[in-house]
């Protein structure tokens, strides 16, 4: 197929056939580096020669692609079309009313429009059109393809990438920011442009210590977000991923609260440098250890422009007081665009997986073979990832369990749903990447999130969120979108198993069939305080939390008790593994005994059913086994 490649005709089949992923560099004018063309106005003679004999030729301004036929390719590489609203063309043509394409990252790629040429008096008078576009975002080559006419089509002398030049409101102007470090006594943050409060009488926690960032662009706000820098390795990444996501031009107003720079790391910075600020949150001498950076309970605010040069942003960091900027216009109207509620995913009934997000919360589902909604023998089965389980694959591990592994899915008609109980959500580490030994990132810029072992007690510590009420509403999603039912199968191992078991306790009537294999900790029907009892006195103080806790706090125990040891719950353990309980280490068959009998002192003849599990290779089930054959004996128990 050597041949294909030296033939216009043959390159544009390659581009059809494998996707563009072909050889187009072609040849380009010595001593003029590729870098060069990332300029608005773009001289014809320095782009790519990809395929065909356009030569270079005295005309018009200076000089021309000469010759374009049809067939015939020049690429202009690595062009940012961020803000770009039309893109004017000079050329020559003797012949009008033939025709060329511009096109997107290659000759076969989506088409911004065709150029039917109006002809010019010879080859050195250039006639110049423009072409409106829809939006572009972020950086593609441009190719120019000869499409139709006799002989010479046109001959290129330059392009322009024609921008919006409306001049953007001084949303600075419009800005009220308010930063209160925990060092300045005045552990706040507020956040407004024009009318709009975006932040404000955030109450203190460690959930909400951190970064609080807006970003406005031609009166749309583009971003509102919250990112945890005090706690959540990894909040740094995703607060320069969203930054690094913006427009070139888009206004960025940021604001520290409380103790924001213990995780605030390079990522940080380059989320400060990329809107023009140039101050130091982080002490660079030991940034592993949250006490020695000498910012970290800094007092901070930015206000700067997407792309700016370094030092234009204004900005101001305090050890010792707050900081605050009020500009002139702060308070008055705007008439700003926010952003649209997430929308809700549109669910498949396709036989296979699917991937989705639902509020924010990645989860993955299997829709079995011949499925049909309107069969009442098809039913839901949620499988919960355990707390190290590294989450998203977690999920992905629990639809291969029912579905491969077992092949339940298809042979008992279920739909599998596995959430990924992550308030990052976006973050996807490996196991390669963590040592387990020591308890520390190979890498330390990869997320891990330490503290959502807690979600085991649907409220999470570190987040706003809470994971009993989104398994609840994506439920519902289902139910609404997808099948109509009221209950589900339910299963989690380890860390998922002692969720399992307190959304069991907490909801029995939502569940068909419960099991929880492996679980480290329960809920037992004492004065513990929760999540390994029913102690709630000071559940938001524990927490650090301050957000609504109904059904928690205030739930009537006596009432669940009954249903849930009617309701068919596992308590699957091995029979090689231990857990401490009351500060005494026990193997994990004796803590479940103890909990059925507790059980049963609450509810006489609780069915509650507890199994130790000791048919595995070797003998006996450690942790480790038990990850699959909790689920084999689930699914026994179950159907």
């Amino acid at each position: 197929m050597i041949w294909l490649r030296k033939s216009c005709l043959g390159l544009m089949v390659l581009a059809l056939l494998s996707g563009c992923d072909v050889d187009s560099n072609g040849e380009h004018l010595v001593g003029i580096e590729q870098n060069e063309l990332n300029t608005e106005k773009l001289e014809a003679e320095h782009a790519y020669v990809v395929c065909g004999s356009v030569g270079i030729e005295s005309g018009c301004s200076d000089k021309l692609r000469q010759g374009l036929e049809v067939g015939e390719i020049i690429k202009f590489p690595n062009l940012d079309f961020d803000g770009v609203t039309a893109i004017t063309i000079d050329y020559a043509s003797m012949n009008p009313g033939s025709q060329f394409e511009l096109r997107l990252d290659c000759p076969t790629g989506p088409l911004v429009g065709t150029i039917s040429t109006t002809g010019s008096l010879d080859w050195q008078h250039c006639v110049s059109e423009s072409l409106s576009i829809a939006p572009i975002s972020g950086v593609h080559h441009l190719y120019v393809v000869g499409k139709s006419g006799p002989h010479w089509i046109a001959g290129i002398d330059f392009i322009t990438l024609e921008k919006d030049t409306t001049p953007q409101t001084d949303y600075a102007d419009y800005t009220s920011v308010f930063s209160g470090g925990f060092s300045s006594g005045n552990n706040s943050v507020h956040l407004q442009i024009g009318d709009q409060v975006f932040f404000s009488d955030i109450a203190n926690s460690r959930a909400t210590a951190g970064i609080y960032a807006v970003a406005v662009y031609d009166d749309e706000v583009l971003l509102s977000n919250f990112y945890n820098t005090f706690l959540t390795a990894g909040a740094a990444r995703g607060l320069f991923n969203d930054i690094d996501a913006l427009p070139n031009g888009a206004f960025v107003v940021l604001a520290a609260k409380d103790e924001p720079a213990c995780a605030f790391d390079s990522y940080g910075q380059q989320a400060l440098a990329a809107i023009g600020a140039v101050s130091q949150l982080d002490d660079p001498i030991n940034p592993a250890d949250c006490w020695d950076k000498a910012n970290f309970r800094a007092s901070y605010y930015a206000m700067g422009i997407k792309g700016g040069a370094p030092g234009s942003a204004q900005e101001e960091l305090r050890t010792d007081t707050w900081v605050n900027d009020e500009g002139p216009y702060a308070g008055q109207p705007l008439n700003l665009t926010l952003p649209p509620d997430p929308e809700l995913p549109v669910l498949s009934s396709q036989p296979g997986e699917h991937t989705a997000y639902f509020k924010g919360m990645k989860f993955r589902y299997y829709i079995p073979a011949n499925f049909d909604s309107n069969n009442s023998q098809y039913q839901y089965l949620v499988g919960v990832h355990g707390a190290g389980d590294w989450h998203w694959p977690g999920a992905k591990n629990r639809i291969y369990q029912f579905t491969t592994m077992t092949g339940v899915a298809d042979a008992e008609k279920l739909v599998i749903i596995a959430p990924a109980f992550d308030p990052i959500f976006n973050w996807e580490p490996q196991n390669s990447d963590y040592n387990w030994s020591t308890g520390k990132f190979n890498d330390p810029t990869i997320v891990k999130d330490y503290y959502l072992w807690d979600f085991i007690g649907l409220i999470n510590p570190v987040s706003t969120e809470r994971t009993d009420v989104a398994l609840l509403e994506l439920m519902d999603h289902f139910y609404q979108q997808l099948m109509p039912r009221d209950k589900f199968y339910l299963h989690g191992h380890s860390g998922g198993g002692q969720y399992v078991n307190r959304f069991a306790t907490l909801y029995p009537e939502k569940i068909i069939q419960a099991a929880s294999s492996s679980p480290g900790t329960v809920l037992f029907p004492d004065n513990s305080p929760y999540p390994y009892g029913t102690k709630m006195n000071y559940l938001a103080n524990d927490y650090g939390l301050h957000i609504d806790a109904s059904g928690i706090e205030d739930a009537n125990f006596n009432a669940l008790w009954p249903v849930l040891c009617d309701s068919r719950y596992h308590l699957l353990l091995g029979s090689e593994e231990t857990v401490t309980l009351d500060g005494e280490e026990i193997p994990m068959g004796e803590m479940g005994q103890r909990y059925l009998d507790a059980m049963r002192d609450i509810v006489p003849g609780c069915q509650i059913n507890v199994e130790v599990l000791s048919d595995c290779a070797g003998g006996g089930c450690d942790h480790s086994e038990m990850v699959n054959q909790g689920v084999y004996r689930a699914v026994e128990l179950f159907f």
